[in-house]
């Protein structure tokens, strides 16, 4: 949260962050009910070897 709030703040714009379902974001955006996605990823164990 705390990054899209800087983001925000540097742009000169309003904030409001909702918690979505994850399934819904692409059409949320496609359908214009939201203007951004930041999403929060937990790393796990098994995919270190798969992302940084």
């Amino acid at each position: 949260m705390d990054l899209a709030k800087e983001i925000g703040k540097r742009l000169g714009m309003e904030v409001k962050i909702e918690a979505l379902e994850f399934d819904s974001l692409i059409a949320s955006l496609k359908q214009g009910k939201i203007d951004a996605v930041i999403a929060c990823m937990s790393p796990m164990p098994e995919k270190y070897n798969f992302a940084v």
